[in-house]
């Protein structure tokens, strides 16, 4: 079995962590771009979830290499991996 280059990032948490947001939708989202996807949504149990899957060249890069199942994510990772950059002229 060999790594394909696919990670997923899964936290399930109270909802009443996230409820205050402005604009928080109440329906589930999902994105989806050239290298990544998110999805979040209210669960059953009054949880919240979000997902984000990010896909690399498993030949080039393994930003991954170091971790293991379960293990607490660092969220400036994710904070990067989904960075937003303004197109140029704005």
């Amino acid at each position: 079995m060999k790594w394909s280059g696919w990670t997923a990032f899964r936290a399930v948490f109270d909802y009443s962590l996230v409820k205050e947001i402005p604009g928080l939708p109440l329906d589930s989202v999902h994105w989806w771009g050239p290298n990544t996807n998110f999805f979040s949504s209210i669960l059953g149990r009054n949880k919240y979830t979000v997902v984000g899957g990010v896909s690399v060249d498993p030949e080039t890069s393994n930003p991954f290499s170091n971790v293991h199942w379960d293990q607490e994510a660092n969220v400036k990772l994710l904070r990067d991996m989904y960075a937003v950059s303004e197109p140029s002229g704005f």
